[in-house]
């Protein structure tokens, strides 16, 4: 199947800001979401754009079997999953019966697209598993680098998980996009200094109050540049409009690893805080 280059996926829909993104960029957008209150106000957010044909809008769960699953919805819809104990870090739970489908399932119906963003709580893998290598695959795709819970006791393998999945179906280049800033991560220059400590906290308010922190400085640098304002929990830009140098497999596998050890090594870090996301290119 070719690629279909004006064609993007959003997996894993949300409150929609993503969606947003890519239509006004111009891309006709599938986004799929297995929350159905999700999908209700994105039929009432994107009207024009599913009359026009430029959004379809799935109300369905990934998974590596078709069928019909339960899945939880969380009390904090950030954390709903088809995983009842990730789902739970959200409050009370509450399970609905959804359509699963493979990914592939969903490319063979609506198309390669040039673009696939993954952000399912916990599944993401099972989303990559689910790509068809032979088929052909997305020129880019993301996708969370670690799935939730972890901290910096979980074994290498399981924080080498997204990456080596995404290499295995035959992405050569990647990048490490930190998303609570959406600034891209260097292989030789450690990002993750400042203490998470009280003081710490304190005197980076201060630095947002007068408008000297770097955080915001980039996001404000993404703004001018894309005309576009990425609200905090976006996913931000993609394919070649990131920042950054693009980094081999080596690179990159060392690079993740430094920089969990970074996060994870400053005072006061928590489990579950390392929010970073892998961007891939064939």
């Amino acid at each position: 199947m070719s690629i279909l280059n004006d064609l993007v996926y959003d997996i894993g829909l949300h409150d929609g800001n993503d969606t947003k993104y890519y239509l006004h960029k111009g891309y006709r957008v599938v986004a799929v979401d297995a929350n159905p209150l999700f999908i209700k106000q994105a039929e009432d957010a994107f009207k024009e754009y599913i009359a026009q044909g430029k959004l379809t809008l799935l109300n369905i769960a990934i998974a590596d079997e078709e069928g019909t699953v339960s899945f939880n919805i969380s009390e904090d819809d950030h954390f709903s999953s088809m995983d009842s104990a990730l789902a739970s870090r959200g409050g009370s739970v509450q399970k609905i019966a959804v359509q699963a489908r493979k990914i592939s399932s969903i490319f063979a119906e609506h198309g390669i697209p040039y673009y696939c963003k993954i952000d399912i709580e916990g599944y993401d893998s099972v989303c990559l598993k689910t790509f068809d290598k032979g088929r052909g695959i997305p020129t880019y795709t993301s996708a969370e680098s670690v799935a939730e819970p972890s901290d910096k006791k979980i074994g290498e393998s399981e924080k080498l998980e997204i990456l080596n999945l995404l290499h295995g179906l035959g992405y050569t280049k990647f990048k490490l996009i930190d998303q609570h800033t959406l600034s891209p991560l260097q292989a030789d220059k450690k990002f993750y200094t400042l203490s998470r400590s009280l003081a710490a906290r304190g005197m980076r308010h201060i630095k947002r109050q007068f408008g000297i922190d770097k955080q915001l400085e980039y996001r404000k640098h993404l703004q001018q540049k894309h005309g576009y304002s990425f609200v905090n929990g976006a996913s931000g830009p993609f394919g070649e409009d990131l920042g950054g140098e693009w980094y081999d497999y080596h690179t990159a596998k060392a690079m993740i690893l430094r920089h969990m050890h970074d996060h994870y090594s400053r005072k006061g870090a928590k489990p579950s805080t390392f929010w970073c996301d892998w961007h891939a290119k064939k």
